[in-house]
């Protein structure tokens, strides 16, 4: 299963020899028969490969001393070194957004090695049901049951409603969602906003204006709790330049040879294009009487 995903010799090798290495095909599957997608599903394997590669350097062998713990520790390992590959790292330090997928990945291998036995199950204390816990749950059960959710839209919106409600509960006092305002509830977002970038913020606004619509529905929240959620705007095409630099026109100019008639007629083209403003149509259809 491991070869469908990893094409490449040298790269399965480097998966397999780590304690992670094992368990990859049956992992495959499993995540298969869950209706996950593709890439996303290779995803998931290069971040665990990394976490094998971590558990090298801690000279773990036995996946039976693993605790939800070394997540944690894992991420500060992983963010702490410069890699060639895996999820890319654009702020310093690792944004948000690639933390929840390094953490979502490694919740799903460790469900799997829980399941078939080769990781010890929860402790007590990592297993306690922080605030807000059912909430979670009744909301995931109702995004499969009756919006008919793909597995993996429900880990999306799992990872970002846990996120809000961790934010959420280390305010002081503990807020009741009972009484939640408007007010904390975009101080809460303003915090999770920070460090992502366009996309990821544009995804976490999304989410939370359905959990909040749905905790509206239900009496959770006030009906007057409706917060302010920006979104960024994003636009097909904007991140590609406006005009090109003028040193690359002249660039281009100086490129064409101009001892040939085809030559000459090449840069009066790129040059009127460059400096009047005419488009290839109105160019293509210029003739001689048109030039004053």
């Amino acid at each position: 299963m491991l070869n469908t995903y990893i094409q490449l010799g040298h790269v399965r090798t480097r998966y397999l020899s780590t304690p992670i290495g094992p368990y990859y095909d049956g992992f495959v599957s499993w995540l298969e028969e869950r209706g996950f997608a593709r890439s996303t599903i290779g995803l998931d394997l290069g971040v665990t490969a990394a976490f094998g590669e971590y558990l090298l350097d801690r000279g773990v062998t036995e996946l039976l001393e693993l605790t939800d713990r070394d997540i944690e520790d894992f991420l500060e390992w992983y963010l702490a070194r410069p890699r060639q590959r895996g999820p890319a790292r654009r702020t310093p330090g690792g944004s948000v957004s690639l933390r929840e997928t390094l953490v979502g990945s490694l919740r799903e291998i460790f469900a799997y090695l829980r399941t078939i036995g080769a990781m010890p199950p929860p402790q007590p204390a990592e297993a306690s049901r922080p605030p807000y816990d059912a909430v979670t749950v009744e909301y995931l059960a109702f995004l499969a049951h009756h919006r008919g959710f793909a597995p993996r839209t429900i880990e999306i919106h799992r990872s970002r409603v846990e996120a809000f409600f961790v934010t959420l509960a280390l305010q002081k006092p503990l807020v009741a969602l009972e009484v939640l305002t408007t007010r904390a509830m975009e101080e809460v977002f303003l915090e999770m906003s920070e460090g992502r970038g366009r996309r990821s913020q544009q995804i976490m606004t999304s989410t939370l204006e359905a959990l909040l619509g749905y905790l509206r529905s239900n009496g959770n929240i006030p009906e007057a709790c409706r917060p302010f959620l920006p979104r960024r705007r994003s636009y097909a095409l904007a991140a590609l330049p406006t005009a090109i630099p003028w040193e690359q026109v002249q660039h281009a100019l100086e490129s064409i040879d101009r001892s040939t008639a085809l030559g000459k007629r090449d840069y009066a083209v790129f040059l009127i294009l460059a400096t009047s403003g005419l488009r290839s149509g109105e160019l293509c259809d210029l003739a001689l009487e048109d030039i004053d």
